[in-house]
Protein backbone atom coordinates (compact mmCIF):
# COMPACT_ATOMS: atom_id res chain seq x y z
CA UNK A 1 0.00 0.00 0.00
CA UNK A 2 1.35 3.46 -0.98
CA UNK A 3 1.79 6.22 1.75
CA UNK A 4 -1.02 8.52 0.50
CA UNK A 5 -3.17 5.14 0.57
CA UNK A 6 -2.02 4.27 4.02
CA UNK A 7 -3.60 8.03 4.60
CA UNK A 8 -6.91 6.74 3.15
CA UNK A 9 -9.90 5.71 4.43
CA UNK A 10 -13.20 5.21 2.41
CA UNK A 11 -16.35 5.38 4.61
CA UNK A 12 -19.27 3.79 2.42
CA UNK A 13 -22.91 4.17 3.68
CA UNK A 14 -26.58 4.17 2.71
CA UNK A 15 -28.52 7.23 1.69
CA UNK A 16 -32.12 7.03 3.52
CA UNK A 17 -35.01 9.13 4.07
CA UNK A 18 -35.51 8.29 8.10
CA UNK A 19 -33.23 9.49 10.91
CA UNK A 20 -33.33 6.89 13.59
CA UNK A 21 -30.54 5.63 15.59
CA UNK A 22 -28.59 4.42 13.39
CA UNK A 23 -28.52 7.39 10.70
CA UNK A 24 -28.21 9.52 13.23
CA UNK A 25 -24.96 7.37 14.73
CA UNK A 26 -23.77 7.95 11.06
CA UNK A 27 -24.56 11.18 9.76
CA UNK A 28 -23.13 12.56 13.27
CA UNK A 29 -19.81 10.39 12.97
CA UNK A 30 -19.30 11.65 9.78
CA UNK A 31 -19.62 15.30 10.18
CA UNK A 32 -17.33 15.01 13.47
CA UNK A 33 -14.75 12.86 10.87
CA UNK A 34 -14.54 15.87 8.65
CA UNK A 35 -13.64 18.41 11.06
CA UNK A 36 -11.21 16.08 12.85
CA UNK A 37 -9.29 13.74 10.27
CA UNK A 38 -6.68 15.59 10.49
CA UNK A 39 -3.86 13.53 8.84
CA UNK A 40 -6.30 11.08 7.61
CA UNK A 41 -7.85 11.76 4.43
CA UNK A 42 -11.96 10.55 4.82
CA UNK A 43 -13.29 9.62 1.62
CA UNK A 44 -17.66 8.85 1.63
CA UNK A 45 -19.50 6.94 -1.24
CA UNK A 46 -22.90 6.82 -0.71
CA UNK A 47 -25.43 4.42 -2.08
CA UNK A 48 -29.04 4.11 -2.80
CA UNK A 49 -31.52 1.41 -4.06
CA UNK A 50 -32.57 2.14 -7.22
CA UNK A 51 -35.61 3.86 -7.59
CA UNK A 52 -34.55 5.83 -4.34
CA UNK A 53 -35.53 9.53 -4.81
CA UNK A 54 -31.98 10.31 -2.94
CA UNK A 55 -29.10 11.86 -3.94
CA UNK A 56 -26.17 9.20 -4.27
CA UNK A 57 -22.88 7.84 -5.67
CA UNK A 58 -24.07 5.19 -6.89
CA UNK A 59 -27.23 2.89 -6.82
CA UNK A 60 -27.49 -0.53 -6.48
CA UNK A 61 -30.25 -3.54 -6.82
CA UNK A 62 -30.50 -4.04 -2.76
CA UNK A 63 -33.36 -7.02 -3.64
CA UNK A 64 -30.82 -9.01 -5.75
CA UNK A 65 -27.80 -8.06 -2.94
CA UNK A 66 -29.47 -9.52 -0.16
CA UNK A 67 -30.02 -12.67 -1.98
CA UNK A 68 -26.18 -12.99 -3.17
CA UNK A 69 -23.79 -15.35 -2.44
CA UNK A 70 -20.99 -14.64 -1.04
CA UNK A 71 -18.13 -14.78 -3.70
CA UNK A 72 -20.68 -12.62 -5.91
CA UNK A 73 -20.64 -10.05 -2.93
CA UNK A 74 -16.96 -9.95 -2.80
CA UNK A 75 -16.28 -9.40 -6.65
CA UNK A 76 -19.07 -6.53 -6.33
CA UNK A 77 -17.57 -4.73 -3.29
CA UNK A 78 -14.03 -5.34 -5.42
CA UNK A 79 -15.64 -3.29 -8.32
CA UNK A 80 -17.33 -0.53 -6.56
CA UNK A 81 -14.56 0.56 -3.67
CA UNK A 82 -11.19 2.42 -4.49
CA UNK A 83 -8.07 0.19 -3.03
CA UNK A 84 -6.99 0.60 0.56
CA UNK A 85 -8.86 0.55 3.83
CA UNK A 86 -12.88 0.74 3.32
CA UNK A 87 -14.85 1.07 6.47
CA UNK A 88 -18.67 -0.58 5.77
CA UNK A 89 -21.10 1.85 8.26
CA UNK A 90 -23.91 -0.39 6.99
CA UNK A 91 -23.96 -4.12 6.63
CA UNK A 92 -26.52 -4.26 3.88
CA UNK A 93 -23.46 -3.14 1.74
CA UNK A 94 -21.33 -5.79 0.03
CA UNK A 95 -18.12 -6.62 1.28
CA UNK A 96 -14.67 -4.87 0.62
CA UNK A 97 -11.00 -6.61 0.60
CA UNK A 98 -9.62 -4.58 3.88
CA UNK A 99 -12.39 -3.09 5.64
CA UNK A 100 -13.52 -2.29 9.42
CA UNK A 101 -17.21 -2.86 9.71
CA UNK A 102 -19.60 -0.73 12.22
CA UNK A 103 -21.90 -2.77 14.37
CA UNK A 104 -24.18 -1.16 16.43
CA UNK A 105 -26.49 -3.98 17.33
CA UNK A 106 -27.73 -7.15 15.74
CA UNK A 107 -31.69 -6.98 16.20
CA UNK A 108 -32.48 -8.41 12.51
CA UNK A 109 -30.91 -11.38 13.61
CA UNK A 110 -32.83 -11.33 17.50
CA UNK A 111 -36.00 -10.12 16.21
CA UNK A 112 -38.60 -11.19 13.75
CA UNK A 113 -39.49 -7.52 12.96
CA UNK A 114 -36.45 -5.90 12.72
CA UNK A 115 -35.78 -6.44 8.97
CA UNK A 116 -33.01 -8.65 8.34
CA UNK A 117 -29.00 -8.96 6.70
CA UNK A 118 -27.87 -10.37 3.64
CA UNK A 119 -27.46 -13.61 2.93
CA UNK A 120 -23.89 -13.52 3.05
CA UNK A 121 -23.29 -11.65 5.55
CA UNK A 122 -22.20 -13.72 8.40
CA UNK A 123 -19.46 -15.05 5.94
CA UNK A 124 -18.13 -11.63 4.57
CA UNK A 125 -17.69 -9.92 8.23
CA UNK A 126 -15.19 -12.95 9.20
CA UNK A 127 -12.90 -10.97 6.68
CA UNK A 128 -13.08 -7.43 8.30
CA UNK A 129 -10.34 -6.77 10.09
CA UNK A 130 -12.35 -5.62 12.81
CA UNK A 131 -15.33 -3.93 14.12
CA UNK A 132 -16.02 -0.81 15.03
CA UNK A 133 -19.46 -0.79 18.21
CA UNK A 134 -21.28 1.87 20.10
CA UNK A 135 -21.33 -0.11 23.14
CA UNK A 136 -19.54 -3.09 24.70
CA UNK A 137 -22.35 -4.71 24.53
CA UNK A 138 -22.95 -4.17 20.72
CA UNK A 139 -18.92 -5.47 20.89
CA UNK A 140 -20.26 -8.76 22.41
CA UNK A 141 -22.90 -8.80 20.04
CA UNK A 142 -20.58 -8.68 17.36
CA UNK A 143 -18.58 -11.33 18.54
CA UNK A 144 -21.52 -13.65 19.35
CA UNK A 145 -23.69 -13.04 16.12
CA UNK A 146 -20.57 -12.70 13.58
CA UNK A 147 -17.92 -13.72 15.53
CA UNK A 148 -15.77 -10.65 15.22
CA UNK A 149 -13.45 -10.40 18.72
CA UNK A 150 -10.92 -7.29 17.57
CA UNK A 151 -13.30 -4.65 18.51
CA UNK A 152 -13.16 -0.36 19.62
CA UNK A 153 -15.95 0.90 21.30
CA UNK A 154 -16.91 4.29 20.26
CA UNK A 155 -19.88 5.47 22.28
CA UNK A 156 -22.61 7.78 20.37
CA UNK A 157 -22.41 11.23 21.22
CA UNK A 158 -25.49 13.97 21.60
CA UNK A 159 -26.34 16.95 19.19
CA UNK A 160 -26.08 20.19 20.82
CA UNK A 161 -30.22 20.63 20.41
CA UNK A 162 -30.57 18.64 23.24
CA UNK A 163 -27.93 20.31 25.62
CA UNK A 164 -29.61 23.99 24.88
CA UNK A 165 -33.11 22.52 24.78
CA UNK A 166 -35.43 24.14 26.94
CA UNK A 167 -39.29 22.69 27.61
CA UNK A 168 -41.35 22.68 25.08
CA UNK A 169 -44.09 25.50 25.41
CA UNK A 170 -47.64 25.83 25.49
CA UNK A 171 -48.03 26.50 21.91
CA UNK A 172 -46.33 23.20 20.63
CA UNK A 173 -47.91 21.44 23.17
CA UNK A 174 -51.39 22.45 22.17
CA UNK A 175 -50.87 21.98 18.67
CA UNK A 176 -49.28 18.60 19.42
CA UNK A 177 -52.00 17.28 22.10
CA UNK A 178 -54.65 19.40 21.80
CA UNK A 179 -54.22 21.07 25.21
CA UNK A 180 -51.45 21.71 27.44
CA UNK A 181 -51.02 18.83 30.12
CA UNK A 182 -49.47 19.91 33.79
CA UNK A 183 -46.81 16.74 33.42
CA UNK A 184 -45.75 14.30 31.37
CA UNK A 185 -44.00 11.18 31.09
CA UNK A 186 -42.48 10.81 27.38
CA UNK A 187 -41.63 7.43 25.27
CA UNK A 188 -39.55 8.18 22.28
CA UNK A 189 -38.83 5.18 19.49
CA UNK A 190 -41.22 2.83 17.18
CA UNK A 191 -43.06 0.27 18.32
CA UNK A 192 -41.00 -2.86 17.23
CA UNK A 193 -41.03 -6.13 19.74
CA UNK A 194 -37.37 -5.20 21.44
CA UNK A 195 -38.93 -1.65 22.08
CA UNK A 196 -41.17 -3.36 24.71
CA UNK A 197 -44.09 -1.29 24.35
CA UNK A 198 -46.86 -3.96 26.05
CA UNK A 199 -44.85 -3.45 29.33
CA UNK A 200 -45.04 -0.41 28.89
CA UNK A 201 -48.91 0.31 28.15
CA UNK A 202 -49.67 -2.13 31.63
CA UNK A 203 -47.09 0.00 33.75
CA UNK A 204 -49.13 3.05 32.71
CA UNK A 205 -52.01 1.68 33.36
CA UNK A 206 -50.88 1.30 37.25
CA UNK A 207 -49.15 4.51 37.01
CA UNK A 208 -52.39 6.67 35.95
CA UNK A 209 -54.64 4.61 38.67
CA UNK A 210 -51.99 5.89 41.38
CA UNK A 211 -50.94 9.60 40.24
CA UNK A 212 -53.94 11.09 38.21
CA UNK A 213 -52.10 14.17 37.49
CA UNK A 214 -49.60 12.32 34.92
CA UNK A 215 -49.88 12.11 31.27
CA UNK A 216 -48.26 9.83 28.61
CA UNK A 217 -46.55 10.62 25.81
CA UNK A 218 -45.28 8.82 22.75
CA UNK A 219 -43.77 9.88 20.10
CA UNK A 220 -42.44 7.74 17.26
CA UNK A 221 -43.14 7.00 13.35
CA UNK A 222 -46.89 5.51 12.55
CA UNK A 223 -47.40 2.39 13.72
CA UNK A 224 -50.45 0.73 14.30
CA UNK A 225 -49.45 -1.37 16.86
CA UNK A 226 -49.21 1.21 19.04
CA UNK A 227 -52.42 2.47 18.24
CA UNK A 228 -53.90 -0.68 19.30
CA UNK A 229 -51.77 -1.23 22.49
CA UNK A 230 -52.44 1.94 23.91
CA UNK A 231 -56.09 1.94 22.77
CA UNK A 232 -58.16 3.09 25.80
CA UNK A 233 -55.04 3.51 28.18
CA UNK A 234 -55.84 6.70 29.77
CA UNK A 235 -54.25 9.92 29.53
CA UNK A 236 -52.18 8.85 26.76
CA UNK A 237 -51.19 10.32 23.91
CA UNK A 238 -49.08 9.23 20.14
CA UNK A 239 -47.42 12.13 18.27
CA UNK A 240 -46.31 11.23 14.96
CA UNK A 241 -43.82 13.28 12.67
CA UNK A 242 -41.82 14.97 15.42
CA UNK A 243 -38.22 17.02 14.39
CA UNK A 244 -35.63 17.14 16.34
CA UNK A 245 -35.59 20.21 17.95
CA UNK A 246 -38.88 19.58 19.08
CA UNK A 247 -38.28 16.09 20.36
CA UNK A 248 -35.70 18.04 22.11
CA UNK A 249 -38.12 20.44 24.11
CA UNK A 250 -40.42 17.72 24.68
CA UNK A 251 -37.65 15.61 26.82
CA UNK A 252 -36.49 18.87 28.60
CA UNK A 253 -40.37 19.46 29.33
CA UNK A 254 -41.20 15.80 30.40
CA UNK A 255 -41.37 14.76 34.21
CA UNK A 256 -39.67 11.86 33.25
CA UNK A 257 -38.48 9.75 30.07
CA UNK A 258 -38.59 6.31 29.95
CA UNK A 259 -37.05 3.86 28.22
CA UNK A 260 -38.32 0.50 28.75
CA UNK A 261 -36.48 -1.31 25.85
CA UNK A 262 -35.10 -4.74 26.21
CA UNK A 263 -32.52 -4.43 23.36
CA UNK A 264 -30.72 -1.47 22.44
CA UNK A 265 -27.36 -1.58 20.80
CA UNK A 266 -26.83 1.75 22.66
CA UNK A 267 -30.14 3.68 23.49
CA UNK A 268 -29.50 7.34 22.13
CA UNK A 269 -32.92 8.38 23.76
CA UNK A 270 -31.26 7.69 27.27
CA UNK A 271 -28.71 10.36 26.01
CA UNK A 272 -30.30 12.87 25.00
CA UNK A 273 -33.09 12.86 27.54
CA UNK A 274 -30.16 13.38 30.15
CA UNK A 275 -28.95 16.08 27.83
CA UNK A 276 -32.12 17.98 28.06
CA UNK A 277 -32.08 17.89 32.00
CA UNK A 278 -34.80 15.19 32.15
CA UNK A 279 -34.64 12.46 34.60
CA UNK A 280 -34.78 8.71 32.79
CA UNK A 281 -36.03 5.28 33.96
CA UNK A 282 -34.62 2.60 31.66
CA UNK A 283 -34.80 -0.72 31.59
CA UNK A 284 -31.60 -3.25 33.24
CA UNK A 285 -31.39 -4.60 29.74
CA UNK A 286 -28.31 -4.95 27.45
CA UNK A 287 -26.55 -1.95 27.06
CA UNK A 288 -28.96 0.36 28.77
CA UNK A 289 -27.23 -0.24 32.34
CA UNK A 290 -23.30 0.77 30.44
CA UNK A 291 -25.02 4.08 28.83
CA UNK A 292 -26.94 4.99 32.18
CA UNK A 293 -24.35 4.20 35.05
CA UNK A 294 -25.85 5.49 38.18
CA UNK A 295 -27.19 8.90 36.51
CA UNK A 296 -30.55 7.27 36.06
CA UNK A 297 -33.05 4.80 37.47
CA UNK A 298 -32.56 1.12 36.31
CA UNK A 299 -35.65 -0.86 36.58
CA UNK A 300 -36.63 -4.47 35.48
CA UNK A 301 -38.20 -4.41 32.09
CA UNK A 302 -41.61 -5.67 33.41
CA UNK A 303 -44.80 -4.19 33.49
CA UNK A 304 -44.30 -4.05 37.56
CA UNK A 305 -40.73 -2.84 37.66
CA UNK A 306 -41.52 0.17 35.11
CA UNK A 307 -44.58 1.16 36.92
CA UNK A 308 -42.52 1.06 40.11
CA UNK A 309 -39.33 3.38 39.14
CA UNK A 310 -41.84 5.63 37.26
CA UNK A 311 -44.00 6.18 40.17
CA UNK A 312 -40.63 6.72 42.77
CA UNK A 313 -39.09 9.58 40.35
CA UNK A 314 -42.76 11.06 39.75
CA UNK A 315 -43.33 10.96 43.67
CA UNK A 316 -39.86 12.33 44.91
CA UNK A 317 -38.75 15.70 43.65
CA UNK A 318 -35.42 15.31 45.48
CA UNK A 319 -34.30 12.04 43.61
CA UNK A 320 -36.25 13.87 40.44
CA UNK A 321 -34.07 16.76 40.95
CA UNK A 322 -30.70 14.58 41.52
CA UNK A 323 -31.58 12.95 38.34
CA UNK A 324 -31.28 15.48 36.37
CA UNK A 325 -28.09 16.65 37.58
CA UNK A 326 -26.39 13.55 37.46
CA UNK A 327 -28.06 13.09 33.82
CA UNK A 328 -26.32 16.11 32.49
CA UNK A 329 -23.38 15.90 34.32
CA UNK A 330 -22.92 12.42 32.68
CA UNK A 331 -24.56 13.27 28.88
CA UNK A 332 -21.28 15.93 28.57
CA UNK A 333 -18.92 13.24 28.27
CA UNK A 334 -20.88 12.01 25.36
CA UNK A 335 -19.82 14.23 22.24
CA UNK A 336 -19.52 13.53 18.62
CA UNK A 337 -16.01 14.98 18.82
CA UNK A 338 -15.26 11.80 21.23
CA UNK A 339 -16.93 9.14 18.58
CA UNK A 340 -14.79 10.56 15.83
CA UNK A 341 -11.76 10.31 17.83
CA UNK A 342 -12.52 6.80 18.68
CA UNK A 343 -12.95 6.02 14.87
CA UNK A 344 -9.80 7.68 13.96
CA UNK A 345 -8.01 5.85 16.55
CA UNK A 346 -9.37 2.40 14.97
CA UNK A 347 -8.35 3.55 11.56
CA UNK A 348 -4.76 4.59 12.56
CA UNK A 349 -4.09 0.90 14.51
CA UNK A 350 -5.29 -0.75 11.81
CA UNK A 351 -3.31 1.30 8.77
CA UNK A 352 0.00 0.97 11.07
CA UNK A 353 -0.75 -3.22 11.40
Amino acid sequence: MTSARARQVTVVRIASERSFGQERYQDATLLALRRRAQSLAIRELVFTSLRAPLVADRRLPFGALSRMPLVGARALGAALYPAGLVHRLDLRLPPARFEVVTVLDAAPFRFDDEGGFPRYLAGSTVRSVGAICCSAFAAAEAADVFGITRTWIAPAGVAEVFRQARPAGAEVLFHRLGRVPERYVLHAGSASTRKNLPALAAAWRAVADVDAGVELVLVGPPDGRKRVLFDGVPRTHLVTDVATPELASLMAGAAVVVVPSIYEGFGMPVIEAMAAGSPVVAAAATSLPEVVGDAGLLVEPSADGLAAGLLLVLGDDAMAAGLRDKGRARAAAFTWDRTADAHLAAYKEILAS
